[in-house]
């Protein structure tokens, strides 16, 4: 009787002592949240933006200069990019740039619509990009970080830049999600600093890249 007792109580542990280890699973990884994502990450984007220009030279200027023109810029971009475990990082970019006057009555002058039209979409392939974190919720996966375009030059070293020959283009402040267990930051641009740029509306996908064996 005394063994058969044992064996119950024994079993009657067991069974009351699991949903204590499942409730302390569940508030350790409750507290953990959602990491911080390091690592190689691939990215795209695509963007709508007012650009002033010269309307005679079609030259980037002020927003403020009297005369200016402006044109609507699509962009779709596509890169990679490293970040640290501090979610700082570096990367490179190709721009694929599409202008078009905003209105017909815009001041660009005829022959000039004329060339825009006909000319194949502009290319910028020395681009990169800084990453800087502002800071981040590992409960919803949310964050902020600013963004430094540079262009011209500059050289990435893992998560860090090396600015040589390089020109700070612009900065973006940006929105972004994680998701999948840290394999994609959806992201969402809320600033843009530039005084030839006007209203704009910036988005994309980042992916954690992989090699064959780690997939």
């Amino acid at each position: 009787m005394k063994k058969i007792l044992a064996i119950v109580v024994g079993s009657l542990a067991l069974l009351v002592g699991q949903p204590l280890i499942i409730q302390h699973w569940s508030e350790a990884a409750a507290q953990e949240g959602i990491p911080l994502p390091s690592g190689n990450f691939s990215d795209t984007r695509q963007a709508s933006i007012a650009v002033c220009v010269n309307p005679t030279t079609i030259a980037q200027e002020p927003c403020s200069t009297s005369g200016a023109a402006v044109l609507a810029d699509s962009t779709l971009s596509n890169g990679s990019f490293t970040l640290d475990s501090a979610g700082n990082g570096c990367g490179a970019l190709t721009e694929v740039d599409s202008l078009l006057p905003l209105a017909p009555s815009s001041s660009v002058s005829p022959s000039i619509v004329a060339k825009i039209n006909t000319s194949p979409p502009p290319v910028v392939t020395n681009m990169h990009q800084v990453f800087t974190l502002v800071d981040y919720d590992s409960t919803s996966g949310i964050g902020h970080r600013s963004v430094a375009v540079y262009v011209g030059g500059g050289t990435c070293s893992g998560a860090s830049f090396n600015q040589d020959g390089a020109t700070q283009a612009n900065v973006v402040m940006q929105q972004f999600v994680v998701s999948h267990d840290g394999n994609r930051i959806d992201f969402l641009s809320t600033s843009f600093s530039n005084q030839t740029r006007g209203s704009f509306t910036s988005s994309g996908t980042e992916l954690r890249q992989s090699s064959q064996n780690e997939q």
